[in-house]
C-alpha cells in the first residue's frame, strides 16, 4: 500500500527535478506505479515533453515484474544520474523484455535492426 496521499504524490512529482526520486518513491512504496504513471502521463502531456516516459516504463515494468524492472533502471539510467532514458522502438523494448536484460541483448538488437 502506498503511504503518501494523491496531493501529497502530485506535489513529489511537480517539485521534484529527479526522475530517479520518482522511481525510488515507487521502489519503496511510497507512491504506487499506477499512480505514479497517470500523474506522469499527465505531467508528460501538460508540458508537451517526453521527460517522464523512463518512469512510466519503469512503473510498468514493476506492476509486472520487479526484477526486470531493476535492469531497466540499471541500464537506462542517464550519465546525470538524475533521469531515465526510454526505449526508442517497440522492437527495442521487445529485445529487452525477450533477453531479461541480461547480456550483450542491445547489440544483438542493433545487429538484428541493421540487417533489415
Amino acid at each position: 500500500m502506498a503511504i503518501l496521499n494523491d496531493y501529497e504524490a502530485s506535489y513529489l512529482i511537480t517539485a521534484v527535478d529527479n526522475q530517479l526520486l520518482l522511481v525510488e518513491a515507487v521502489e519503496t512504496n511510497f507512491v504506487g506505479a499506477r499512480k505514479m504513471i497517470n500523474l506522469c502521463r499527465y505531467m508528460r502531456d501538460m508540458w508537451d515533453t517526453e521527460e517522464y516516459t523512463g518512469v512510466i516504463e519503469f512503473c510498468n515494468f514493476m506492476l509486472d515484474d520487479k526484477e526486470l524492472a531493476k535492469e531497466f533502471k540499471e541500464q537506462y539510467r542517464n550519465t546525470n544520474d538524475k533521469s531515465l532514458g526510454w526505449f526508442d522502438t517497440e522492437g527495442e523494448k521487445e529485445a529487452f523484455i525477450s533477453a531479461r536484460g541480461q547480456g550483450d541483448w542491445y547489440e544483438q538488437y542493433e545487429y538484428a535492426v541493421g540487417d533489415r
